[in-house]
């Protein structure tokens, strides 16, 4: 097929998913149905079409996510091994997606056409709190003379905070990144580890194939092992199971550390850092059997989950057929009554009465006088 025939269907495909979803949006009680339909637009945009073009393998890209205030841009800073995002004590801060870039991706960063849909790059640094629809790109700092860099071929994203899926602008740009994501960091805080909407978007990628990784954040160090056995059981023992080919969900921490730790994540904070890198890079044993995994789960995604996503709209024509036979019903209640009411009566009465008068008119012979 010819690229643009791809690129054409891919559109079409990810325009009418929008379309549904703008649909949503419009109504509150169909909130969550809007974020499947936003990822299903997404994965059009980030996975399908760009494997349909034969997109590389390189480079892989790790979402980071979670609720307002649990600690991503920590978490991030330790994937990237140094102090690259910004860490406010301010919830709900960060407001659009950065991606971190190794320095081994060099100057030239590839995208496609329709990379991350609506959103368009940043051309200068901006502060996360920029609620817009836009995404910016930062360089990680190379390693120290003779250090391995772990995630040389990762590209780490920063990303809004999900707290309710009613905060619009938010939603979508996190789902754009989450649904270009091959591998995602879910980070809950000890004391925020099961709220309703982060669980609900952790069942959601484990639903849509993604290969996630669990970050504790903020407990005691001594409460870090038990706190990981009670998420396991009250949040991923109720995760239902996905088909396709999804790894196991590893659980790590990264407890409540001092200033001087969060400063330094591959010095001081080494320990907790590589106990994260080492459950990444389990479930990601290359870059192209990691990618291939994503792409064959966002297709598996889109064929088991296009009855539900098309609910909406199907809900909406079974209104519009029963309307439509009530107004059929009241033009037939009508018709009949003007029938019975008008044209055998008021109608006929009028003709015989016109009918008298041209009679008159014509004086025919025989006709006796008044």
């Amino acid at each position: 097929m010819d690229p643009h025939d791809h690129r054409g269907k891919v559109r079409q495909l990810a325009d009418d998913l929008t379309w549904l979803e703008d649909h949503c949006q419009r109504q509150p009680e169909l909130g969550v149905h809007a974020a499947h339909l936003r990822l299903a637009a997404a994965l059009t945009r980030n996975v399908i079409g760009p494997a349909a073009e034969g997109q590389a393998a390189k480079p892989l890209f790790v979402a980071v996510v979670g609720g307002a205030g649990t600690g991503k841009s920590t978490v991030v800073n330790f994937l990237c091994g140094a102090v690259v995002a910004e860490a406010n004590p301010q919830a709900g801060y960060t407001r659009h997606p950065t991606a971190f870039l190794p320095p081994a991706l060099g100057v030239a960063w590839p995208t496609y056409l329709g990379f991350l849909g609506p959103l368009t790059r940043l051309s200068e640094s901006k502060p996360g709190n920029l609620d817009e629809d836009v995404y910016q790109a930062k360089r990680v700092p190379p390693p120290a003379a003779g250090a391995a860099d772990p995630l040389a071929d990762f590209v780490v994203w920063d990303c809004p905070d999900m707290t309710t899926w009613a905060s619009g602008g938010y939603v979508s740009r996190l789902m754009e990144v989450v649904a270009l994501a091959d591998v995602v960091v879910f980070v809950a805080s000890d004391e925020r580890y099961n709220d309703e909407v982060p669980t609900q978007f952790l069942h959601l990628l484990i639903k849509a194939g993604k290969a996630v990784v669990v970050c504790l954040t903020k407990m005691k160090e001594a409460e870090a092992n038990p706190l990981i056995e009670h998420f396991r059981k009250e949040v991923l023992g109720r995760v239902p199971k996905a088909g396709g080919d999804v790894p196991p969900i590893p659980c790590v921490a990264i407890p409540q550390l001092p200033a001087d730790v969060r400063a330094d994540p591959a010095g001081k904070g080494a320990k907790h850092r590589v106990a994260l890198l080492n459950q990444l890079l389990a479930i990601c044993p290359t870059p192209e059997a990691t990618r291939a995994r994503t792409v064959t789960n966002a297709v598996r995604y889109l064929e088991t989950a296009g009855e539900g996503l098309l609910d909406v709209a199907r809900r909406d024509l079974t209104e519009l057929e029963n309307w439509r036979t009530i107004v059929d019903a009241g033009k037939a209640q009508f018709e009949d009554r003007y029938r019975r009411e008008f044209l055998a009566g008021e109608q006929f009465r009028r003709f015989d009465r016109t009918r008298e008068q041209v009679m008159q008119m014509l004086e025919l012979p025989g006709r006796a006088s008044p």
